[in-house]
Parts: C-alpha cells; structure tokens; sequence
C-alpha cells in the first residue's frame, strides 16, 4: 500500500524546514552575472559555496574544481550551461580524499574538430552529478572516456554520457559508482564501452548502457564490461552490446564474482556479415529478485525534480507486498554496509526515514511539496530506499536532487 497523504505531507514538510535552513547558510555566486567564466568563480569560492551558472552563448571554457562546492546551471527546457573543449579535459575535478562536491545540469561537449577530448576527469573525493550531459571527442585510440573516474566515489543521477568514435561512456578504476536513470554509451566507429569497470563497483538502477557500433570489420563494444577486482549490481537496467565483427555483448564480466541483477534487460548485438547475435552475457552472473530500485520525480524538461513551490515524490520499487523504507539526507559523510548487503547512507547522516509497504505492484511511495522559497536553490537532497523480510535488508544505490 502507498504512505497515507497525511503522513507523506507530515514527513515532507519536516524534510522542507531541515533543508531552509542548511541552504541559507551557504554563499551563493554567480556566473556570468559576477564572473564571467566558471573557473573564476570557482577560484573566489570558499568550501560549501553554490555557484548558479546562466546559460551563454558563446560556451563556458574549461575549469577545474578543488574543492568541496555545488555547481547549479540554470537554462531553457531542454538545454544546460555548457562547456566546450577543444583540447585536453572539459571538467577536471581533484578533491582530497572527504571532500565532496556536486554538479547539476552542466553540460560537457567536444568541438567537432577536437581529437582525444575527455569530458570529464575525477581524482580523488566523492562527486554527485545530477541531470549533466557529458561527450567525450573522437578518439580512434580508444584511450579517451566521457567521464573517467579514478579513486573516487561518485554519485550518478538522471545523466547521459557518450563516448566519442572509439571512447568509452564511463570508465571507473578503483572506485565505487552509484547510478540512477542514467545512459552511459560507447563511441562508434571505432567502438567503444557503454560502462568499463576497473577494480571498482558498480551498484545501479534503472541504467541503459550501451555498447558502440562498428561497421567496418571490426568488433562491437560491448555495454557493460567487469573487470579485476570489481562488483557490479543492476536493478531495472538494460544493457545492449553494439554490432560489428564480431558483435559486442550486453554483458562481460571476466571476474569471478557473479553480476547481480533483478527485471534486467542483457541483448548482444548484431555480427555481420553473419547476421547473428553474440552473446547476451559473457562471464559469471545471477538473479537476485529482492534487488530494490528507488525512483524520482522525474525531471521535466531538464528543470529538476526539485522545484521550490512544486511537488515531487521518492518511489520505492521492490518485491510485492513487504517491508520498505525511504532514507533522506542532506549530504552524507560516507557509505557504509551496516542493516543492508549494499554501501548505505549513514545512520548519523539521515535525518529522516519514511517508512511503508509495498503494495501488489512492488511500489511504495513518498511524496510532498517543496516550499516557493527561492533560497533553497542549490540545496542537495540525498535518497535512498531499502525493502526487505530479513536483515541485512536489500538496499537501492544511494541518489541525490538538486533543488533548481
């Protein structure tokens, strides 16, 4: 059964008066208006600031960040601040290691003549991007990625990541990846990886990931490929491999720990000149049907699932008919496995948990309305939800909005 209204209203304006005053406190910059590039701004801003960046023509240069800050862009339905990269990397991020920071609906695109561009690049700390698109240039050595993340926790929520000819969506090396309703694809032509997992986990939910397509007598790329020491769990996720010669897979995991995987979709792609398909999955994997998802509002037209003054709900997919709960926090200091088999949300960090059954469709839902408080711009609401008969419970990757 869903949370009663009243409830759901109860819990949702004890989430609103926690969060004005957190969001109050924070300094807040502004691109262009104050600086005219990001990078400045960057440059001025204190640890926990908010940048607000306008959407311009001509586009943003690159930057980087060294810092724990929140980068918020503001556009037109559709559209996002962009940054454009004609050499090296659009958005380096280098953080010490318990520093977070957090981008929202900034975009990272390559000139058309740009050769071996990364989108972006993460060193170290934790990094949350939410609703960014992010490409990578053309790289026909296959070293290139749209994003590429290296010691790193990193937080992914209703993004979309291309790989130029022969890059790779996203490549994570020693570490761990949480991603909700995102697409992360593979160049073509050379292809490339749709997600490439080094020595690092993967917990995700409502994923597409997909391998890049080769026409010329080459192999596809496959969409999820797990490697080294790495984990990797999906829930309500699809994985297509691209074609080519010989096709690439929805799945290859060359570990030996089994994938994960719950109401999944693994597809390989199309060989020519064959016509066949290879393999859905290549490499050790299993279903487990207690995995549980957890879904947002979702964004319309890139303006946010947070709005001041609109409403918005938190879902709790699971199996039919149990015990489920929703967790809320403000920005957490870590994750851990403590009452669930996946890295969760701190108990010292949350500051509420709603909790509820699953009614006969597998879903529970908590929902409310955020004040008409422009203050709360920038402010960062980290979910989580969790279900189960028996402890340790089954938890879903930890996401988080941003209010816009």
């Amino acid at each position: 059964m869903q949370m009663s209204s009243t409830s759901s209203l109860i819990a949702a304006t004890s989430i609103a008066c926690l969060l004005m005053p957190a969001a109050r406190t924070q300094n807040h910059l502004l691109v262009p208006s104050q600086f005219p590039e990001i990078g400045l701004a960057i440059q001025s801003a204190n640890p926990g600031d908010i940048i607000e960046v306008e959407e311009r023509f001509p586009r943003y240069q690159p930057f980087v960040i060294d810092r724990p800050i929140t980068i918020v862009g503001r556009a037109g339905e559709h559209r996002a601040p962009t940054v454009l990269v004609f050499a090296g990397v659009g958005i380096d991020i280098q953080l010490a290691p318990g520093e977070r920071a957090t981008l929202s609906r900034i975009d990272v695109q390559s000139d058309a003549t740009a050769v071996a561009t990364g989108g972006m690049r993460i060193q170290g700390g934790a990094v949350t991007l939410e609703d960014c698109r992010i490409v990578s240039g053309n790289d026909p050595s296959g070293q290139a990625a749209a994003v590429e993340a290296t010691d790193t926790e990193l937080n992914v929520t209703f993004c979309r990541f291309a790989g130029g000819a022969g890059g790779t969506g996203l490549l994570a090396n020693n570490s761990f990846i949480s991603l909700t309703d995102s697409r992360c694809g593979g160049g073509s032509m050379p292809s490339g990886a749709g997600l490439e997992l080094r020595d690092s986990v993967l917990h995700a939910t409502e994923g597409w990931l997909l391998g890049g397509d080769e026409l010329l007598a080459a192999p596809g790329g496959d969409a999820l490929r797990v490697l080294g020491n790495s984990l990797a769990t999906l829930h309500e996720s699809t994985a297509v491999g691209g074609s080519g010669q010989p096709a690439g897979s929805g799945l290859v995991n060359m570990t030996n720990e089994p994938v994960e995987h719950s109401v999944d979709t693994f597809a390989g792609g199309m060989s020519f000149p064959s016509l066949t398909f290879a393999p859905d999955i290549v490499g050790p994997a299993t279903s487990n049907p207690n995995l549980v998802g957890l879904r947002w509002s979702e964004p319309p037209y890139r303006n946010g699932t947070l709005q001041p003054g609109l409403p918005w709900a938190a879902n709790v997919y699971a199996s039919p008919n149990v015990l489920g709960a929703v967790a809320f926090s403000f920005g957490p200091s870590g994750l851990a496995a403590l009452i669930t088999r996946q890295a969760a949300l701190l108990p010292g960090d949350i500051v509420l948990i709603s909790a509820m059954v699953t009614g006969v469709t597998g879903f529970g839902t908590f929902s409310g309305t955020l004040p008409n408080d422009p203050g709360l711009r920038g402010a960062t609401l980290w979910a989580q939800a969790m279900a189960g008969t028996s402890f340790p419970m089954e938890a879903s990757p930890p996401s988080a909005v941003v209010v816009r």
